[in-house]
């Protein structure tokens, strides 16, 4: 039964597990991602697909990794269609593997009111690093998540987010020195 395998997350229910979890799979999707929205619509999805294949939960993981996967690949999964759907509207054959992923400055400024400058250009400069670097920076320092969890979400070794740590925040370093520069 499904229950039995979510014991261990909480003996009465599984509405629990997603309430508890609803706002860190959208804040990472949002890290992701880049765009309210398209976060908000992937956040349902992503308990769609959970909701599907609970009974493929092996408990190999916490419920919560398990889910952060699937987070994670519904986010990937979505940078690839938007890359593609750019790649064929502007009619290349293959898009560019360093471009932007993110539009974040095309979003309704409205949303943005509350937030101040400067963490609207670091949320832009974190959309602009490669998919690599901005996963592990969103997991790891953004939702505050252990190297060892952000591993077992992304299904690499400890050492490999590690290292992308390392590049992801020396880019996002240099990214912020330039466009502060740029601003001034």
């Amino acid at each position: 039964m499904v229950e039995e395998k979510f014991s261990k997350l909480d003996p009465n229910s599984v509405d629990s597990f997603v309430r508890r979890t609803i706002d860190r799979v959208y804040s990472m999707l949002y890290g992701i991602v880049g765009h309210k929205e398209d976060a908000e619509d992937l956040t349902q999805e992503v308990f769609v697909k959970a909701l599907r294949a609970i009974n493929s939960f092996r408990g190999d993981s916490s419920p919560e990794t398990w889910l952060y996967r699937i987070a994670v690949n519904t986010g990937r999964d979505a940078i690839g269609r938007r890359q593609r759907e750019r790649a064929f509207e502007s009619g290349e054959a293959f898009p560019d593997d360093n471009s932007s992923n993110i539009e974040l400055s095309k979003c309704d400024p409205a949303n943005y009111v509350v937030e101040s400058e400067e963490i609207l250009l670091i949320r832009e400069a974190v959309a602009d690093l490669k998919n690599d670097w901005k996963e592990v920076i969103t997991l790891v320092d953004i939702e505050d998540m252990k190297i060892e969890e952000a591993a077992a979400i992304l299904g690499i070794p400890e050492g490999t987010v590690k290292s992308r740590l390392v590049r992801g925040r020396e880019q996002l370093r240099n990214m912020l020195k330039q466009r502060m520069r740029v601003e001034r």
